[in-house]
C-alpha cells in the first residue's frame, strides 16, 4: 500500500510538549483552564453584555478592568472551523450586514497527544462552571463558546475572530498614520487593500481603503516557527493542529429567543504541534485508494485479484487498397445488389 506524506514538519518529542504544558501552568498573565481555580474570575456587567474579568481586590477601581486571558489547547477541527481568510462574504445578508462585520471561527476538539488530552476535559469543565455562576437556571438555552452533538454534554470549544476594526477618527498619532498609510498597499496580504477576499466583495473593502473606515485585523495567528501565519495559509498551517488558543470570555442575552449566548473572542493563537492527517474522506488517502485499486479485478473470486494494466491505444492498420479502381457505374450497381434494389426500383414503385 503506497503511502502518502501528510506534513512535511516533523512533530514536536513528548518532552517539549510536556515543556509547554508546564509553562502553561506558570504563566501569570492567563489562566490555563485546565488548572485555574473559577472563584478567580467574576463576571462583569457593561452596557451590552458581561465580560469575565479578574476577581477585584479591593483596592482596585471597579470603573473598569482588563478582561481575563484564558488558554485552551485542543486540536483545531477541519469540519467546524471556518478560517478561510474572505469568510465566504459575497454580499450582505441577514446574519452578516457587511464585510466589515466578517468573522473567522475556530473549533477545538480533543487533542491526541496525552500532554494535553488529559487537561481537555477539566478545561471543559471549568467553562461549563463559569457559564452556570452566569445562568443558573437549568431550563435556560446557552449556546456559542461549548458545542456538539449532545447539547447537554458538548465536547468542543468554539472561538471567533472579528476581521475588521473600525478607525475612529481623527487620526492624529503619527505612528497610526503610518499604519493607515501602510494598509493602502495591495502587494501585502496582511493590509486590507491585499487581504484576500472572494471578487463579490472588492467594492466593499475599496471602499473601506479608500474612506478609511475599517482595517483588517489579521488573525494573530503564530506557527511552530515563531512566524506569524500568512492568511492564504490559515486553513493549511491551523486544520488538524494542534494548538493553544487564548481568549476572553463575554455574554449576553437574545431576548427574542431568551437564549444565553457565552462567547469567546480569540487574543492569539499559537501551534504546538503541526497538522496530522486522519481523515480517511481526504484527498490524499483518496488518491492512494485509487492508485492501489486501478488494477484490481472486482470480478474476481481471488481477495487479491488483479487485472493486467490497460495497453496504449494503436490505431489497427489500414485494409490494403483494391488494385483497380471502379467507376461509378460499378459502385452503384455494387450498391444496389447489397441492398436488393436497382437503380430504377423507386421508379418501377412510383409506377
Amino acid at each position: 500500500m503506497p503511502t502518502t506524506k501528510t506534513s512535511t514538519v516533523p512533530q514536536p518529542p513528548k518532552e517539549d510538549l510536556s515543556v509547554k504544558r508546564d509553562q502553561l501552568l506558570d504563566a501569570d498573565w492567563v489562566s490555563y483552564l485546565a488548572s485555574m481555580e473559577a472563584e478567580s474570575v467574576e463576571w462583569l456587567d457593561q452596557s451590552a453584555n458581561s465580560v469575565l474579568v479578574p476577581v477585584c481586590d479591593g483596592d482596585d477601581d471597579d470603573s473598569w478592568r482588563d478582561p481575563a486571558t484564558f488558554c485552551i489547547v485542543g486540536e483545531c477541527t477541519v469540519k467546524d472551523s471556518f478560517l478561510s481568510p474572505n469568510a465566504n462574504y459575497r454580499c450582505p445578508t441577514k446574519v452578516v450586514s457587511q464585510l466589515a462585520a466578517a468573522k473567522l471561527t475556530m473549533a477545538l476538539g480533543k487533542p491526541k497527544q496525552e500532554e494535553f488530552a488529559k487537561d481537555w476535559n477539566d478545561a471543559l469543565a471549568t467553562i461549563n462552571t463559569l457559564r452556570q455562576r452566569r445562568c443558573d437556571d437549568p431550563k435556560a438555552s446557552m449556546e456559542g463558546v461549548l458545542f456538539g452533538v449532545n447539547r447537554a454534554q458538548p465536547d468542543k470549544f468554539r472561538a471567533r475572530h472579528a476581521l475588521f476594526g473600525k478607525i475612529e477618527h481623527p487620526v492624529t498619532d503619527a505612528d497610526e498614520l503610518e499604519v493607515l498609510e501602510k494598509d493602502k498597499d495591495p502587494s501585502d496580504e496582511f493590509t486590507t487593500a491585499g487581504w484576500p477576499i472572494l471578487p463579490d466583495a472588492k467594492a466593499e473593502r475599496d471602499y473601506m481603503v479608500k474612506n478609511e473606515t475599517y482595517r483588517v485585523e489579521p488573525l494573530p495567528a503564530v506557527g511552530m516557527d515563531g512566524q506569524r501565519i500568512r492568511p492564504s495559509q490559515y486553513m493549511k498551517d491551523l486544520h488538524g493542529a494542534l494548538v493553544a488558543v487564548c481568549f476572553t470570555m463575554s455574554h449576553t442575552v437574545i431576548r427574542s429567543s431568551s437564549t444565553n449566548r457565552f462567547m469567546a473572542d480569540i487574543m492569539n493563537v499559537r501551534v504546538l504541534a503541526p497538522p496530522v492527517n486522519n481523515d480517511i474522506n481526504s484527498p490524499q488517502k483518496i488518491t492512494a485508494l485509487k492508485r492501489k485499486l486501478m488494477h484490481a479485478d472486482p470480478f474476481s473470486s481471488k481477495k487479491k485479484a488483479r487485472m493486467d494494466p490497460p495497453r496504449p491505444f494503436t490505431p489497427s492498420p489500414s485494409p490494403p487498397k483494391p488494385t483497380g479502381v471502379a467507376g461509378p457505374s460499378a459502385a452503384s450497381s455494387s450498391s444496389g445488389a447489397q441492398t436488393g434494389r436497382g437503380p430504377n426500383t423507386r421508379a418501377s414503385r412510383a409506377t
